[in-house]
């Protein structure tokens, strides 16, 4: 399509194939057309993305292109990626934390043999990197100034173009009618700020870090240390029987989707399946309002 921005019609597309959206495929097609801008991208976009969503290896022929990445399922090969990225992300020792939790997961699987995939220490390593590497303002100032943002740009575009950034920063963003932040518009200069924020990020979880008193970063860190007292309570009870329910507890980090409100609702309602899960896991009977509540 030649263009990044297709990506959200693409996406749009491959759920609505996929059988995940409530509506239909001309309701879709018609809200594109009512909208007037782009259309036939859009359109494009969007059917490629329904294309997708059947036939991915067509899809990537089609276009020309090879997999730029593959998805590591050796456990070795996720743990060295995840503590380059955490180096990236924090440090060293932040990035040492997460290997040494992961072994010790790795070890004791390994000598219960219940599985010799280690299923269970791959979920664990990738839940683990989700919650440790929270997108942050240290992290999203990084991401738009290491140089990736920069490249993609040129790439596309030549020098005449201007930048806009929508962020909803604490202390400063308008409320709506919910009392949820609203994003402001910032202009182009702001990466200025960004690489200086991007250098700040050692001051992350610190005393020093403004940022760490909001509601939103200490429910992230909070989470970190839930998820491991959850997995160290999952290895001492684990059995044959249990096992599966202990990889779907160590796999809901996954599932928590969105940033702010829209975040903290979707760690609500895992919280509510870890619940549910963890009875299950002891084989205590679960109420089926329980099942439902978790369920929706």
């Amino acid at each position: 399509l030649g263009d990044s921005f297709a990506s959200n019609m693409f996406l749009l597309g491959f759920a609505q194939q996929k059988g995940l959206l409530p509506v239909s495929v001309e309701a879709l097609r018609g809200a594109i057309k009512l909208n007037g801008v782009e259309v036939q991208f859009n359109l494009d976009a969007y059917e490629w993305g329904r294309h997708a969503a059947t036939d991915l290896n067509g899809v990537k022929q089609a276009a020309g292109q090879k997999p730029e990445f593959r998805l590591l399922d050796n456990l070795e090969e996720i743990i060295t990626d995840r503590h380059r990225r955490l180096v990236d992300y924090q440090s060293e020792d932040y990035a040492d934390e997460f290997r040494d939790f992961v072994f010790q997961v790795k070890e004791f699987e390994k000598q219960s043999g219940l599985s010799d995939s280690l299923e269970l220490s791959k979920s664990v390593a990738r839940s683990l990197y989700k919650l440790m590497a929270y997108k942050d303002e240290y992290e999203v100032a990084r991401l738009f100034t290491d140089g990736t943002f920069a490249k993609s740009l040129a790439d596309k575009y030549d020098a005449n173009y201007k930048l806009n950034f929508y962020l909803a920063p604490p202390f400063l963003s308008p409320k709506n009618r919910k009392g949820e932040p609203r994003k402001m518009k910032f202009p182009g200069i702001s990466l200025h700020f960004f690489k200086l924020l991007a250098k700040l990020r050692f001051l992350r979880g610190t005393v020093f870090d403004l940022f760490s008193y909001t509601v939103e970063r200490k429910e992230e860190r909070k989470s970190i240390l839930n998820y491991k007292i959850l997995i160290k309570t999952v290895l001492e009870e684990l059995t044959s029987e249990n096992y599966s329910i202990a990889l779907e507890l160590a796999q809901l980090p996954q599932k928590v989707r969105g940033y702010g409100h829209v975040q903290a609702k979707s760690r609500a309602q895992a919280r509510s399946r870890q619940e549910s899960l963890m009875k299950k896991f002891r084989g205590e009977t679960v109420p089926l309002v329980a099942v439902i509540d978790a369920a929706a």
